[in-house]
Formats: C-alpha cells, structure tokens, sequence
C-alpha cells in the first residue's frame, strides 16, 4: 500500500452468515416489512452516502480531509437500507441496459439499417436477454443431477462478438442487394428480406 493511500488500516473480520436463517412467519414477515417502511433506519440506515457519492481522487488527497472509516461491508444476507438498494438498484440497472442495447445500435449503424428495423433490433435484444435471463436464475431441474440454469443473479446480454462477422458480411449483402436490384441473381437466389 503506498504512503499516500486514503485507508491505511486493513477492514476488520466480518460475521459469518448463517447457514440456515431462521423461518419467517407471516406476522414476523409483516413486522419486517413495517419496520423497513415506517423507520429512518429502514430507509437510510447507518451506511455513509457521503462516502457513496464523494469520489477520492488520488491527486487531491494532499491537502483535503481523509476519510478515517470504511463503509459498512453488507453481506449476503444483510438487510439493506432502502435508499441504499434503489440508489444501487438504479445504477446496476442502467449499466446493464447499456450493455444490452450497445451491440444491436452498432450492428443496426454498420448495415445502415432503417429506424423501424433497429427498434426491432433493440426491442428483441432486450425481450430475448429478458427471457434468457429468467431461464438462468430460474434454476429448472430436468432430472437426477441436470438443472437448467444457475440459480444465481445473472443478466444473459448480447453478445459483442457478432459485430466483427456483421461488419465482415456488409460487403457480401451489399454486392447481392445489388444485383438483385440490377436483375443478375435468380428469382431463387433473391434476398427478400433486404
């Protein structure tokens, strides 16, 4: 660590998780949801949004204050605060929304597509990654040891590797839409889909 690093002291151990929590009832269920809801620990609990939205950039560390504490590590089972989960919430959302969209606008500009054909493209993109995505955290058991699935959190996207054999085929398909319109292909061979 060099001498000019904000946090000089490592975090301190964290307790384990259980293993098996313990069963909610329904009253204790509905407590939960009351107290998360009707409190200010609920809402903003006691993590440090200063520490959230303050960024430390490593040439201005000099003369400023520096920060003395952690923010609060959450586990797996943690309860979060509200605002904390919908301000992370949103940014994970979006970042995960640019990496769906990005490739079907780059494969869409690069074939010189209509705006009716690259909605089309983006509106599959998403409903497909949609779909695929259930299906991954679905975890669907097919039989003896087979599961369909993770289980897990996870955002099936599309795929970058695409855009290099789409930018490698626009010769092709601009050469046939030419003769097609030029009346040098056969009926059999036309491209009706261009």
């Amino acid at each position: 660590m060099s001498v000019h690093s904000v946090i000089k002291e490592q975090p301190g151990r964290t307790e384990q998780p259980s293993v098996h929590p313990p069963p909610h009832t329904l009253r204790s269920r509905a407590g939960r949801f009351t107290r998360k809801l009707t409190t200010k620990e609920g809402w903003f609990g006691d993590y440090d949004y200063a520490w959230l939205c303050m960024p430390t950039l490593p040439f201005a560390v000099g003369g400023k204050r520096k920060r003395k504490t952690m923010p609060p590590f959450y586990a797996l089972e943690s309860d979060l605060p509200l605002l904390l989960a919908l301000t992370c919430g949103l940014q994970h959302a979006l970042a995960m929304l640019a990496g769906l969209i990005t490739p079907p606008i780059i494969f869409a500009s690069a074939l010189n597509l209509d705006a009716d054909t690259s909605a089309y493209l983006i509106s599959s993109s998403l409903i497909g990654c949609g779909i695929l995505s259930l299906v991954q955290m679905s975890r669907i058991h097919l039989y003896k040891n087979y599961y369909l699935g993770t289980g897990l959190i996870t955002v099936v996207g599309t795929s970058f590797a695409t855009l290099s054999t789409a930018n490698a085929t626009e010769p092709v398909r601009r050469r046939l839409l030419w003769m097609e319109r030029s009346h040098e292909v056969p009926a059999l061979m036309r491209m009706e889909w261009c």
